[in-house]
Order: C-alpha cells, then sequence, then structure tokens
C-alpha cells in the first residue's frame, strides 16, 4: 500500500486542508517513483476519491480539520497528522518508522518524548492539553468538563451537557474539556 503526503514547497503542507499538492509514495519497504499530483482547489470528497484511487493506506500532514481527519480515517486510512520538516526526510523518517520523533513534530503540538501531558497553571494537575486525534482527552477514556475561568475539572456524565453544570468554584458554566 502507498502512503500520501501533503505538500507545499517541498515541505510538509501546513494545513491539509489547503494543501496544494499530494506526493503519493509507493510502500513502506517498496520501491517506485514519488508521484506528485497536485491539488489546488479539490473538494475533500475529491482528495478522498484520490487517496482511495491511488491506494493509499496512510495519509502524512500537518494540521488537519477534524471533519476532514474524520472522512479519511473512516476509509481505513491511517493519518499522521501535525508532522513536519521536508518531504524527503519526512519520507525517510516514515519508511524507517520515526514519524512519532519530536524533531518531525509540528511547534506547539506537543512532544513525544515528554508525553502529551503539561503542568497546569492552576493546582499542579496534569492534563491532556495536545492529544492527538483518536486519543481520549483522559487518560482511562472518562472525559471531563471544564471550568472556563477557573480550570476545574469534573467529570462528564454520558448525556447530560457539560454546559448543564455550574462549576463548584466560581458558578461558571461547565464547557466540554
Amino acid at each position: 500500500m502507498n502512503a500520501a503526503f501533503s505538500i507545499w514547497e517541498d515541505r510538509i503542507a501546513p494545513v491539509f486542508d489547503t494543501a496544494p499538492q499530494l506526493a503519493i509514495v509507493p510502500g513502506a519497504r517498496g520501491g517506485g517513483a514519488t508521484t506528485l499530483l497536485s491539488t489546488p482547489s479539490a473538494s475533500p470528497a475529491v482528495i478522498i476519491a484520490i487517496l482511495l484511487e491511488r491506494h493509499v493506506a496512510t495519509l502524512v500532514c500537518g494540521a488537519i480539520s477534524r471533519p476532514i481527519h474524520d472522512a479519511i480515517a473512516a476509509r481505513n486510512i491511517e493519518i499522521h497528522p501535525f508532522v513536519t520538516g521536508t518531504l524527503d526526510n519526512v519520507v525517510k523518517a516514515w519508511k524507517t518508522g520515526r514519524l512519532h520523533e519530536d524533531e518531525f513534530r509540528m511547534p506547539g503540538c506537543g512532544q513525544t518524548s515528554g508525553g502529551w501531558r503539561r503542568k497546569r497553571r492552576r493546582g499542579g494537575r496534569t492534563n491532556m492539553v495536545h492529544a492527538p486525534y483518536g486519543t481520549p482527552a483522559v487518560p482511562d477514556g472518562q472525559a471531563i468538563c471544564r471550568c472556563p475561568h477557573c480550570g476545574r475539572e469534573i467529570l462528564h456524565e454520558p448525556g447530560v451537557p457539560c454546559s448543564s453544570y455550574r462549576c463548584p468554584d466560581c458558578h461558571a458554566p461547565m464547557v466540554r474539556a
């Protein structure tokens, strides 16, 4: 199976949704020539059709909107979002299984060596701030509601909107974290 890389000026495009080109690279271990496809104003449906037509099993890109991410993932295409670097370096990293390394992570999108957790300023509790798509916001999979004013967190009750809860500390409406 092939891999697709969203590119802009010989680098991974910072935003997949507006990437002007796709590079289709033959399987991780196989040889073959890379194919460049121009996609300057293609709709998400056209991009997905291209990926399926080219037998793409993996997509490597920068930032990607949630609806497009979910539409591509629904077609059983593995997505590696928030990747940065030159096309050659990223392709080599993909072929050698090194895409998870920090040098290929977009700035501000977390570091894998330090984990996805970051300390909050108030309370010193840990929080999944930059969890990648598909990763639960809380390690055990339980969702949380958060106060946008003071940062207090409570467990989310399925079927009950977070906005129906008030913060126990400052009484502001809670939001889904």
